[in-house]
């Protein structure tokens, strides 16, 4: 997709859906809020804690496609060899039926996601 074309409406309420690019070329709102949290993330000393953010907005105020943006960043250089996001879908926990199978399906994920970084020589 070029840069000068829009997704489709489906998608754009559905970051998830959308490719890397995409998502980078329409987020257009928060641009503040997203660039203190990376600046926060990938500014921590790997010898400290953590701080955690928590992001909490009424529906469809944009709250997964800030995350899914930040995965995005992260993801890319130089902040891969630092940091492995992980998505889940929105889906994982209710079509669960109990924590144990929760935690078996978050496992997959991360092992999949782990184990597509060690081909592309990234873990």
């Amino acid at each position: 997709m070029t840069s000068n074309k829009r997704p489709t409406r489906f998608r754009i309420f559905n970051p998830h859906r959308l490719t890397a690019s995409e998502l980078r070329d329409t987020f257009v709102a928060r641009i503040k809020l997203f660039d203190a949290i990376i600046h926060d993330i990938v500014g921590h000393s790997s010898q400290g804690i953590p701080q955690h953010h928590l992001v909490v907005g009424q529906r469809g105020m944009g709250k997964t496609t800030l995350l899914q943006r930040i995965a995005i960043e992260l993801f890319e250089q130089p902040h891969q060899q630092r940091f492995l996001p992980l998505t889940f879908p929105e889906e994982l926990i209710r079509r669960s039926r109990s924590t144990v199978e929760i935690l078996a399906k978050l496992l997959g994920l991360c092992g999949r996601r782990t184990g597509t970084r060690r081909r592309h020589g990234l873990g």
